[in-house]
């Protein structure tokens, strides 16, 4: 896809809409115009973490946990949420190919159903991105030599309790990586990153606070071991090599947190 494609594409979305109706409708400059669509979208992403948005849909699929040679109708079911176009997926097929772009795809949706208590199939990726098995079989194979293990259902073993793609994408914003640079290897959102950071800052924050496990949960509404790959995390890293990167993570989204979400725990304890 050439440069001239890609930004028609990226044209064509809500955000572009609304960008376009504060310039020409309230008379916003461009700079301001950004800014404030920035914003609204931050704002819907805190205010409405649980909502489907307009470029998701809800999919049945076989729940985490049920053997591999399971007869499908005899599995238990879930619901899980997947992103299907993500604004990203544009850019990195007019910067790193189509081919890069559809992997990317994969192993976004693979890991947003494992996450959401469900597993694809690599029959079920073939079915929703409207690509043949042995497209998909070769996807993961490239996925996997490049590091990028799938919680595919079959293979779920292999990836092992230890091993998180949260975890991963904090590992390498401390590093360093820019979100751009994350999105083109891992191929999650830019959203789901900042959703990432954001847990991993609050609960970085209220640990250093001394808040209890619990309470930390409550707080960030992450499980227990989501906040013990998080406070780990931190402490592995709270290194004289990585404590600059560590703290500009702390200082850039302590602003997202409210004085409520600040104070809030401190009475229990």
């Amino acid at each position: 896809m050439d440069q001239m494609a890609t930004e028609r594409v990226c044209l064509k979305r809500p955000e572009q809409a609304l960008y376009r109706e504060l310039q020409d409708d309230y008379g916003l400059s461009k700079i301001e115009s950004r800014a404030l669509t920035e914003r609204v979208l931050d704002w819907s992403r805190e205010n409405y973490k649980g909502e489907r948005a307009y470029n998701q849909i809800v999919r049945q699929v076989v729940r985490r946990g049920e053997k591999s040679g399971k007869r499908i109708a005899e599995c238990k079911l879930v619901s899980v949420v997947l992103t299907l176009d993500c604004p990203e997926d544009v850019k990195i097929a007019g910067e790193q190919g189509i081919q890069y772009a559809r992997e990317a795809k994969i192993y976004r949706i693979a890991w947003e159903a494992f996450n959401q208590g469900g597993t694809l199939s690599q029959e079920d990726i073939s079915d929703l991105l409207l690509i043949s098995p042995k497209t998909v079989k070769r996807a993961c194979i490239r996925l996997k030599e490049r590091g990028l293990y799938l919680p595919t259902r079959g293979n779920t073993d292999d990836i092992g309790p230890g091993i998180s793609h949260k975890s991963k994408i904090i590992e390498l914003l401390i590093k360093g990586y820019t979100y751009s640079e994350i999105v083109a290897h891992t191929g999650h959102c830019i959203e789901s990153i900042r959703r990432y950071e954001d847990g991993f800052v609050k609960t970085v924050y209220y640990h250093i606070q001394k808040k209890p496990l619990n309470t930390i949960r409550i707080l960030t509404n992450l499980s227990e071991r989501v906040i013990g790959e998080y406070i780990a995390l931190y402490h592995r890293y709270d290194t004289d090599e990585y404590r600059s990167s560590l703290t500009g993570m702390l200082t850039r989204f302590h602003r997202f947190m409210t004085e409520g979400e600040k104070n809030r725990g401190s009475n229990d304890k």
